[in-house]
């Protein structure tokens, strides 16, 4: 009775604690109202409140190591965003299996190609004397040269540099100034400050620089020495303006002029304070979604979550009567639980985070049912509800430890090879996991326990002793049935092939939406006229978004990845004029060949970790017969939904590896509850047949599988059918997979290891 006081106090500390976290306001709770005041200490991804992200790799040469400089390219990329006005943006460091990137995100972000340039750019900023002007098509060439030594760092002396402005207009210039005792430059470092401003002797926008002691000097007499002749300004090798000095600046201060936008005046103005990056950035990818989509999406996952719950709430009292009711407690408990955690941590919320979440609703109930079941048994021994209680929950530990922490393992795994919305699936995974834990062997135990005499001994009392279905004796027919299907499954993956997305196979996909209804067909032909290669692009027509039902919505994906945002603009410029319309980005994803290679590759070393991990805990904590059926059980599940993927030519990204490992627990969920009580079986039959204690094993906790089974499948099928294209990849992996891995826990994992625990009955 103590202890149950004592687990009542920490339940309902715990629960406070998770609420408060839901209800102190958070830093932006004034931009929530109603019921999304709850919700104001967690930070909303890009995927749902619009934005752009950016991720780049370091190009590093010579001896420079990426953890020597990573840090100082965080810090000049914060300072140009913050300068820019872009203070909402995050610049964090990225370890993707030891290769470290730098991760951008810009929320609510319109003009891409002006952050882009922000970002890209490395900010090197110098004057030089203007020595000739060239127009012309292609770089002309310097027909001498010399190299001049200041500061230890060796120097051109003269080098054509291209304008800004007009590509075919080229500057010879003079790099160093040979002026007074000593060559010297003028560079970024000699300005302290640089201010945008409107141009109040003409249109458009201009810097004010403001040069330090020494930069003044340096600047009064390159300007005393220039007069009638033109100094360039130069930023990242572009002629930025080439004005005529007319005299001798002594105010130790300069204007960039000729800008033609105040965002653009702001962006020069913050690469040249931030300084120089010390390495070049190659984009890694770029990823854009508009806010109206994100909502979209949002509103249909968690319409699907709401209608889920409903009918698992339901689904339980029915079957399970009062337990039910603590189960549906449980898993309102587990929510609340799971939400709090990441309000106080103030974790980023994705949309993989809210499928995670929605998923923790299966695992909430799986950990009940597997008590349950126990204490049915309990109480067809004729032992009192309360004693029942006890007892089930007692033998019920050890089975609930093992097939969590498989999930949890495989959580872990994808946590690590993973980066931005998927690691926050995986993140909401392992808690949710956790917390279902805590929440069926804490809080549910706590509620049965006081509650006890409301169980109905008599709901669940057989009405006789059945003798089950025979597994075992059919399990030839059912490995012969799963060998056709392996084979059919490989056939499919080899002769169809996989659709790709184009996280594993490189290039860009663009949904946009435009005024004028126009056929596929239509969009295909501009499209070819645009370049011939584009005859292969996969257009799909999308349902409307919700308010704007008079619009038509298409998704376009390429082959191409753009190196830059002027290659990106020009593609969009010319598909908006071959369709004779205006055409608004929605969304925008463009993944580089490189990283589509090194994604593909980590999700095998996921895959493969995540098998070699779970079949050495199997081994450790049952024995290896089991370890083996349980991967072959696993790899059967695996490639049969591999196949389904290819003859319903599902997309396979990142999301899709999300569901496959998430499958991997789940299936292994399955089976080690069916492994767990043939190893308490063994020692309770000890002297009868493998094969008639492995059946009744199967038998004992078959309904058990079913009840799981169908409530985790009522959830991911309503996310598979209300969750859109968004959500599709990673839906489709996870129902297919609820009903192979059932069957294969069943029907494969165990009857397959018959003959390896004939040699040893010692488990």
């Amino acid at each position: 009775m103590r202890s149950n006081k004592v687990r009542l106090i920490f339940t309902i500390a715990v629960i406070v604690v998770a609420l408060l976290g839901m209800l102190i306001p958070g830093k932006n709770a004034a931009e929530y109202s109603g019921f999304g005041k709850l919700f104001s200490n967690l930070k909303l991804g890009l995927d749902i409140q619009g934005g752009s992200l950016f991720e780049y790799n370091l190009d590093l040469k010579g001896d420079v190591k990426a953890q020597d400089v990573i840090d100082n390219v965080i810090l000049v990329l914060r300072n140009r965003l913050d300068a820019a006005g872009y203070t909402e943006a995050t610049v964090a460091r990225i370890d993707s299996g030891g290769n470290l990137r730098v991760r951008v995100e810009i929320p609510g972000i319109r003009d891409t190609q002006e952050a882009e340039k922000l970002l890209g750019s490395k900010g090197k900023l110098y004057f030089a004397e203007v020595l000739e002007t060239s127009t012309t098509d292609v770089k002309p060439e310097l027909r001498r040269n010399r190299e001049i030594e200041i500061n230890g760092s060796t120097i051109e002396l003269y080098s054509w540099i291209q304008s800004k402005r007009n590509d075919t207009t080229w500057y010879k210039v003079k790099n160093v100034f040979e002026f007074g005792r000593e060559p010297f430059e003028i560079t970024g470092s000699d300005v302290i400050d640089a201010k945008p401003g409107l141009n109040t002797r003409g249109s458009g926008a201009v810097v004010h620089l403001n040069f330090s002691s020494a930069g003044s000097t340096k600047f009064e007499l390159a300007t005393g020495n220039l007069i009638n002749k033109q100094l360039a300004i130069i930023l990242d090798d572009k002629v930025i303006i080439a004005p005529v000095v007319n005299t001798k600046i002594t105010q130790g201060g300069a204007e960039i002029e000729g800008i033609q936008e105040i965002q653009e005046a702001k962006n020069i103005a913050a690469l040249i304070k931030s300084g120089n990056l010390p390495v070049d950035l190659v984009k890694f990818q770029e990823r854009t979604l508009g806010p109206t989509l994100g909502r979209d999406i949002v509103d249909t996952i968690i319409k699907a979550g709401i209608i889920g719950l409903a009918i698992v709430m339901i689904y339980m009292i029915i079957f399970y009567g009062w337990m039910g009711v603590i189960a549906d407690i449980a898993l309102i408990y587990n929510t609340i639980l799971l939400t709090g955690i990441l309000s106080w941590t103030n974790a980023i919320l994705t949309l993989p985070g809210i499928a995670g979440i929605i998923l923790t609703f299966g695992t909430t109930v799986d950990g009940n049912v597997i008590i349950y079941e126990r204490i049915k048994e309990e109480l067809r021994m004729g032992r009192p509800p309360l004693t029942s209680v006890k007892f089930g929950f007692q033998k019920a530990f050890s089975t609930l430890f093992d097939a969590n922490l498989t999930t949890v393992i495989a959580g872990i795994i994808l946590y690590y090879f993973s980066t931005g919305a998927v690691r926050g699936f995986a993140i909401t995974l392992i808690i949710g996991v956790l917390g279902s834990m805590f929440t069926n062997l804490v809080v549910s135990r706590t509620i049965l326990e006081g509650t006890s005499h409301f169980i109905k001994p008599e709901k669940f009392t057989k009405k006789g002793e059945r003798e089950g279905w025979d597994f075992v004796g059919k399990r030839k027919g059912f490995i012969l049935f799963s060998t056709v299907l392996i084979a059919v499954a490989l056939i499919l993956s080899f002769t169809k092939n996989f659709e790709y997305g184009i996280d594993f196979a490189g290039g860009t996909e663009i949904t946009v939406s435009m005024d004028d209804s126009i056929s596929i067909e239509d969009i295909r032909n501009d499209m070819i006229n645009i370049d011939p290669d584009y005859a292969t692009a996969k257009i799909v027509k999308l349902d409307p978004i919700k308010g704007q039902e008079d619009k038509f919505f298409f998704s376009v994906t390429i082959k191409d990845s753009f190196e830059d945002t002027v290659q990106k603009d020009a593609f969009i410029d010319s598909l908006s004029k071959e369709l004779n319309q205006e055409i608004e980005i929605l969304q925008f994803n463009d993944v580089s060949g490189f990283a589509s290679k090194e994604i593909k590759s980590f999700a095998w070393y996921a895959i493969i970790i995540s098998l070699v991990m779970l079949l050495a805990y199997i081994t450790l904590r049952f024995k290896f017969a089991f370890g083996i059926g349980a991967l072959l059980a696993l790899a059967h599940d695996v490639i049969i939904v591999l196949g389904f993927y290819s003859l319903f030519g599902v997309e396979i990204n990142v999301s899709a590896i999300a569901a496959f490992l998430t499958l991997a627990g789940y299936s292994l969920n399955d089976t080690i509850v069916v492994y767990d009580r043939i190893r308490e079986n063994f020692k309770n039959l000890r002297g009868r047949p493998v094969e008639v204690i492995v059946n009744k094993s199967i038998n004992d906790v078959i309904i058990r599988s079913l009840h799981t089974s169908i409530t985790t499948f009522i959830v991911v099928f309503l996310m598979l059918m209300l969750g859109g294209r968004a959500m599709a990849p990673f839906a489709f992996g996870l129902t297919i997979g609820i009903v192979i891995g059932t069957y294969s826990s069943l029907y494969i994992a165990s009857p397959i290891v018959i003959n390896m625990l004939k040699k040893s009955k010692k488990l």
